[in-house]
């Protein structure tokens, strides 16, 4: 086995996470974690239109749902509080729609897809 494969095997992506700051307004750390291969085909599949087009907004809001484990949206005690209904709305009524945006950029390049693939390799090459 070589060392790749070894490093691969070594770092369970299941222990990945990070703690994040997403605005000025909030200065407190966010725990979020990456979305599996499973959980990304999932939130596509739930977010693809019947006519064929995405919902972007819809995806981001599941996104930030299902990977951010600090605060959990989905907590029965603060949705209460809050006085809506589900996780999404707790989402929406505390977080700007540019904090979410943010937190959802974090999560996916905690998940790869920050990565540019061809700055890597020229990087590598030098």
């Amino acid at each position: 086995m070589d060392d790749l494969m070894n490093f691969l095997l070594e770092n369970d992506i299941a222990d990945i996470s990070e703690e994040v700051i997403i605005s000025k307004r909030v200065p407190m750390k966010f725990g979020i974690r990456p979305m599996t291969k499973n959980q990304h085909a999932d939130f596509i599949k739930r977010c693809r239109l019947r006519n064929g087009e995405f919902d972007d907004a819809k995806f981001q809001t599941i996104v930030c749902l299902d990977c951010t484990e600090k605060p959990n949206f989905r907590d029965a005690q603060a949705i209460a509080k809050a006085g809506v209904i589900t996780g999404e709305e707790l989402l929406t009524k505390t977080l700007l729609p540019g904090e979410i945006s943010a937190l959802h950029a974090k999560i996916c390049a905690l998940s790869g897809f920050d990565t540019d693939i061809n700055e890597d390799v020229e990087m590598a090459k030098n």
